[in-house]
């Protein structure tokens, strides 16, 4: 194709009205920047090397077309369809993803940062190495992506679902993901320093080698995780619930974890220098007893006896909802001594902020 025809078609699809068809164009190289799509129909299109900077894009369908090194710089793509697309080294920065729908689609090496990507869906989407630096990602849909090596930092990804996603050293520095759901994802070596993770789930997640040194992790649960050399130094980690884990020489110096739930988790050779233990259920001499290579300072708190309490390990019930005598427990964990004494369910109910009444006297006393 000439020059002059492409500066015509080019120039026609700018001027393109919206919902047209474009099914399998040829377009690689073109210049469509500032281009209206809205709508149109470019499945499987070659747009290859393309410029597409601020054009329009919304609802349109792009599935499986080739985006190779395109330049989408503030395109607006709002509820795009981009299923199978290759994005790969594709420049988005500033573009419009809310709702966007990318399902397997390829962004090795793609540049995302500042997009809008608010609900967009990206399940099993190939994000190696890419850029998402302050991406809005909140609500995404990001199960079985793979993020290895990508850069997350200062990303926002509340309430985002990465289960089961591959995310090895990628870097999550100040980054947002409370709530979110990161169950059974692969997360060897991140870098999480000083990002808020509150509330965030790793059921079955593999956290061997990460680092979270300064991030706020409340109410966080890690549910048969692996968490083997991570660093959690300085952490703020209170009402977390870490059971059944692999803790083993894991640290924790001058971390704040009183009122975490510790059942039935391994941590030998952990560093404890200066922890913050206090109604956890860990005590100096039972801890030191079972772990000797425990790392301590004197500046570590430690739980005490007479703040023995019971961790229930099933749902809470508000008794202003369930009226009448307190629930029964079937199944009830206990952090100390406590475990032996207990011959039979235990009736307990909750309290306003979410923590149980102490066990009656009586009870408490049999230790």
């Amino acid at each position: 194709m000439t020059s002059s025809v492409a500066r015509a078609v080019a120039k026609q699809l700018r001027n393109h009205r919206p919902g047209g068809d474009l099914c399998r164009a040829e377009l690689a190289g073109f210049n469509l920047s500032g281009a209206r799509l809205s709508g149109a129909n470019l499945a499987g299109s070659d747009l290859a090397r393309v410029d597409l900077t601020d054009a329009d894009l919304t609802g349109a369908d792009l599935t499986g077309v080739d985006l190779f090194r395109a330049r989408l710089c503030s395109a607006r793509l709002f509820g795009a369809d981009l299923s199978n697309a290759d994005l790969s080294a594709a420049d988005l920065r500033g573009a419009k993803l809310s709702g966007a729908r990318l399902t397997g689609a390829k962004l090795s090496g793609a540049q995302l940062c500042d997009t809008d990507c608010n609900g967009a869906d990206f399940r099993y989407a190939d994000l190696y190495e890419a850029d998402l630096r302050g991406a809005n990602l909140s609500g995404a849909k990001l199960q079985n992506a793979n993020l290895t090596l990508a850069n997350l930092i200062g990303a926002k990804l509340f309430v985002a679902d990465l289960s089961g996603a591959r995310m090895g050293e990628a870097k999550l520095e100040r980054t947002q993901l409370s709530g979110a759901n990161l169950s059974n994802a692969l997360l060897t070596g991140v870098h999480a320093e000083r990002s808020d993770l509150s509330n965030a789930n790793f059921t079955g997640a593999v956290l061997d080698h990460a680092s979270f040194e300064s991030a706020t992790l409340t109410e966080v649960s890690f549910l048969n995780t692996r968490l083997t050399h991570a660093d959690f130094s300085a952490a703020t980690m209170p009402y977390a619930r870490i059971v059944h884990c692999d803790l083993s020489f894991t640290a924790f110096p001058e971390s704040e974890l009183w009122s975490a739930q510790l059942l039935d988790s391994a941590y030998p050779s952990a560093d404890i220098r200066g922890t913050n233990l206090e109604r956890t259920g860990v005590y100096r001499h039972q801890a030191l007893n079972r772990y000797p290579d425990l790392r301590y300072s004197d500046s570590t708190r430690w739980d005490h006896p007479e703040r023995r309490r019971i961790l229930i390990a099933s749902p809470k019930v508000n008794p202003r909802r369930n009226k009448g005598p307190s629930t029964p427990i079937k199944q009830v964990a206990v952090l100390t001594g406590l475990r032996e004494t207990l011959a039979s369910p235990v009736h307990v109910e909750t309290v306003k902020d979410g923590l149980f009444k102490r066990i009656k006297d009586k009870l408490r006393n049999r230790g």
